[in-house]
């Protein structure tokens, strides 16, 4: 496994299940496991909200909301972007 340190996204890369397994958002401790596929659909969702609204809030361990300013979104669509590159 490879360890991703980002700013918004920390995390563990494993290439062999072609995974991103997400153990932090804002240094908030969680466990989710994340496709390809989920990532594009981050991504995607992020770039639309981006567009209309600038800030963005999002839930941690299902309870927990994060808001996050615009530049983080900007910093968070430019992680996702690196981690999606690596999980082709």
């Amino acid at each position: 496994m490879h360890h991703i340190e980002g700013t918004i996204f920390s995390g563990e890369f494993d290439q062999d299940a072609n995974e991103f397994v997400l153990t932090s958002v804002k240094n908030i401790p969680t466990q989710s496991v994340l496709k390809a596929s989920q990532l594009r659909a981050i991504y995607n969702h992020l770039v639309k909200t981006k567009e209309s609204h600038g800030s963005y809030t999002m839930t941690v361990n299902d309870q927990l909301p994060v808001r996050l300013n615009e530049t983080e979104v900007e910093q968070l669509l430019r992680e996702l972007h690196d981690i999606n590159k690596r999980i082709q």
